[in-house]
């Protein structure tokens, strides 16, 4: 037992003395480079929009986008609704979103990856029957929640002003999570 504690002892010891040896030897750089204003040459910004299918049956988005490098800020709003309900109004989940990500660009590819958060408003069917009737009116219930917004880009863009691909996007929330896969058409500054 005391062969052991004098093996740690001797360890921490051992350490202990190599970085008090290694920090005397660093030298601190002092040098200062100058800030110069960002390369406008790496600002890119889309328009973009499209139809798809969704959890609930079709959706859609619409977004704009500005690349700064290969750092991705955007303002997203987009729908999934139930397709053909059996009586109005449809269920329905939208979202208004600010997501932050990282983009990937080429000559004729774009790629990126964001999340955020946002204000997701779902409707629901509801039904009632006025003073005993037998016939039943509609209406519908509106709920209103913080959500976490996800968004893949995938666009091939051959030409400098417009590109066309798919987006998923996602929005996980308490009032009523979706998921949708939509072709898009952007426009824009795009390489």
């Amino acid at each position: 037992m005391k062969s052991t504690i004098k093996i740690i002892t001797v360890i921490i010891f051992i350490i202990f003395f190599q970085g008090i040896l290694s920090a005397q030897s660093l030298q601190v750089d002092t040098t200062y480079t100058n800030i110069s204003k960002p390369d406008t040459s790496t600002f890119y910004i889309r328009i973009a929009g499209g139809l798809g299918i969704s959890s609930l049956g079709y959706g859609g988005v619409a977004y704009c986008s500005f690349d700064l490098g290969s750092i991705l800020f955007s303002f997203r709003t987009c729908d999934a609704v139930e397709p053909f309900p059996d009586h109005p109004p449809a269920k329905e989940s939208f979202d208004y979103s600010l997501l932050v990500g990282q983009s990937y660009i080429s000559k004729i590819f774009y790629a990126s990856i964001s999340a955020g958060i946002s204000k997701v408003t779902t409707i629901n069917p509801g039904l009632y029957y006025p003073n005993g009737s037998v016939k039943a009116v509609f209406y519908e219930i509106k709920n209103s929640s913080l959500g976490v917004p996800f968004q893949v880009d995938l666009f091939l863009t051959p030409f400098n002003k417009m590109g066309f691909g798919l987006v998923l996007f996602a929005n996980i929330n308490n009032a009523r999570s979706f998921a949708s896969c939509v072709f898009c058409i952007q426009f824009g500054k795009l390489r």
